[in-house]
């Protein structure tokens, strides 16, 4: 059996600030997104009522737009840092595992949240077009209503 090699990988924050920045920013993006997210999965449609549902899914375009722009921002910046790292560290570490570590942990961390940005904007997408069928649906049987009570009126006319 082969012997497992323990390496140690401190990244010391006050050497590394820009790298600890972008992991700061994706928290706090990360937070806005659970908020936005959770936000949706609870959202419930009225059945048949829908007069305030179109303002309500209007003040998410706002929210939406900022994560998206703030989801830019940070994604440029771990762009740059990924295209030209700038790792410190301490004695006594294994630069070239820790380069690696810290790289393939950013790299995973933009891809992640690369596709919860995607994830959020479908959900999103999906309510919406449950806003659009429900009210298209809701028309359908006020036509159908109207319809019938048309055909039954000519009828009455016609046989009396």
């Amino acid at each position: 059996m082969n012997n497992i090699r323990i390496h140690k990988l401190d990244l010391k924050r006050d050497e590394n600030l820009e790298y600890y920045n972008i992991f700061d920013l994706h928290n706090s993006l990360m937070d806005e997104w659970n908020s936005l997210n959770n936000d949706f999965h609870k959202w419930k449609q009225p059945k048949l009522f829908m007069f305030y549902e179109k303002e309500k899914i209007r003040s998410y375009y706002k929210p939406i737009e900022d994560l998206q722009n703030q989801y830019i921002t940070w994604n440029n910046l771990a762009t740059n840092f990924l295209n030209k790292p700038n790792l410190r560290f301490s004695e006594g570490v294994n630069k070239d595992i820790g380069f690696i570590h810290y790289t393939s942990s950013l790299s995973d961390t933009k891809n992640h949240l690369s596709n919860n940005m995607v994830l959020i904007i479908n959900n999103f997408k999906t309510i919406q077009e449950r806003y659009k069928s429900k009210v298209n649906f809701i028309i359908a049987i006020f036509s159908a209503t109207i319809s019938t009570i048309g055909l039954g009126i000519a009828l009455w006319t016609i046989f009396n």
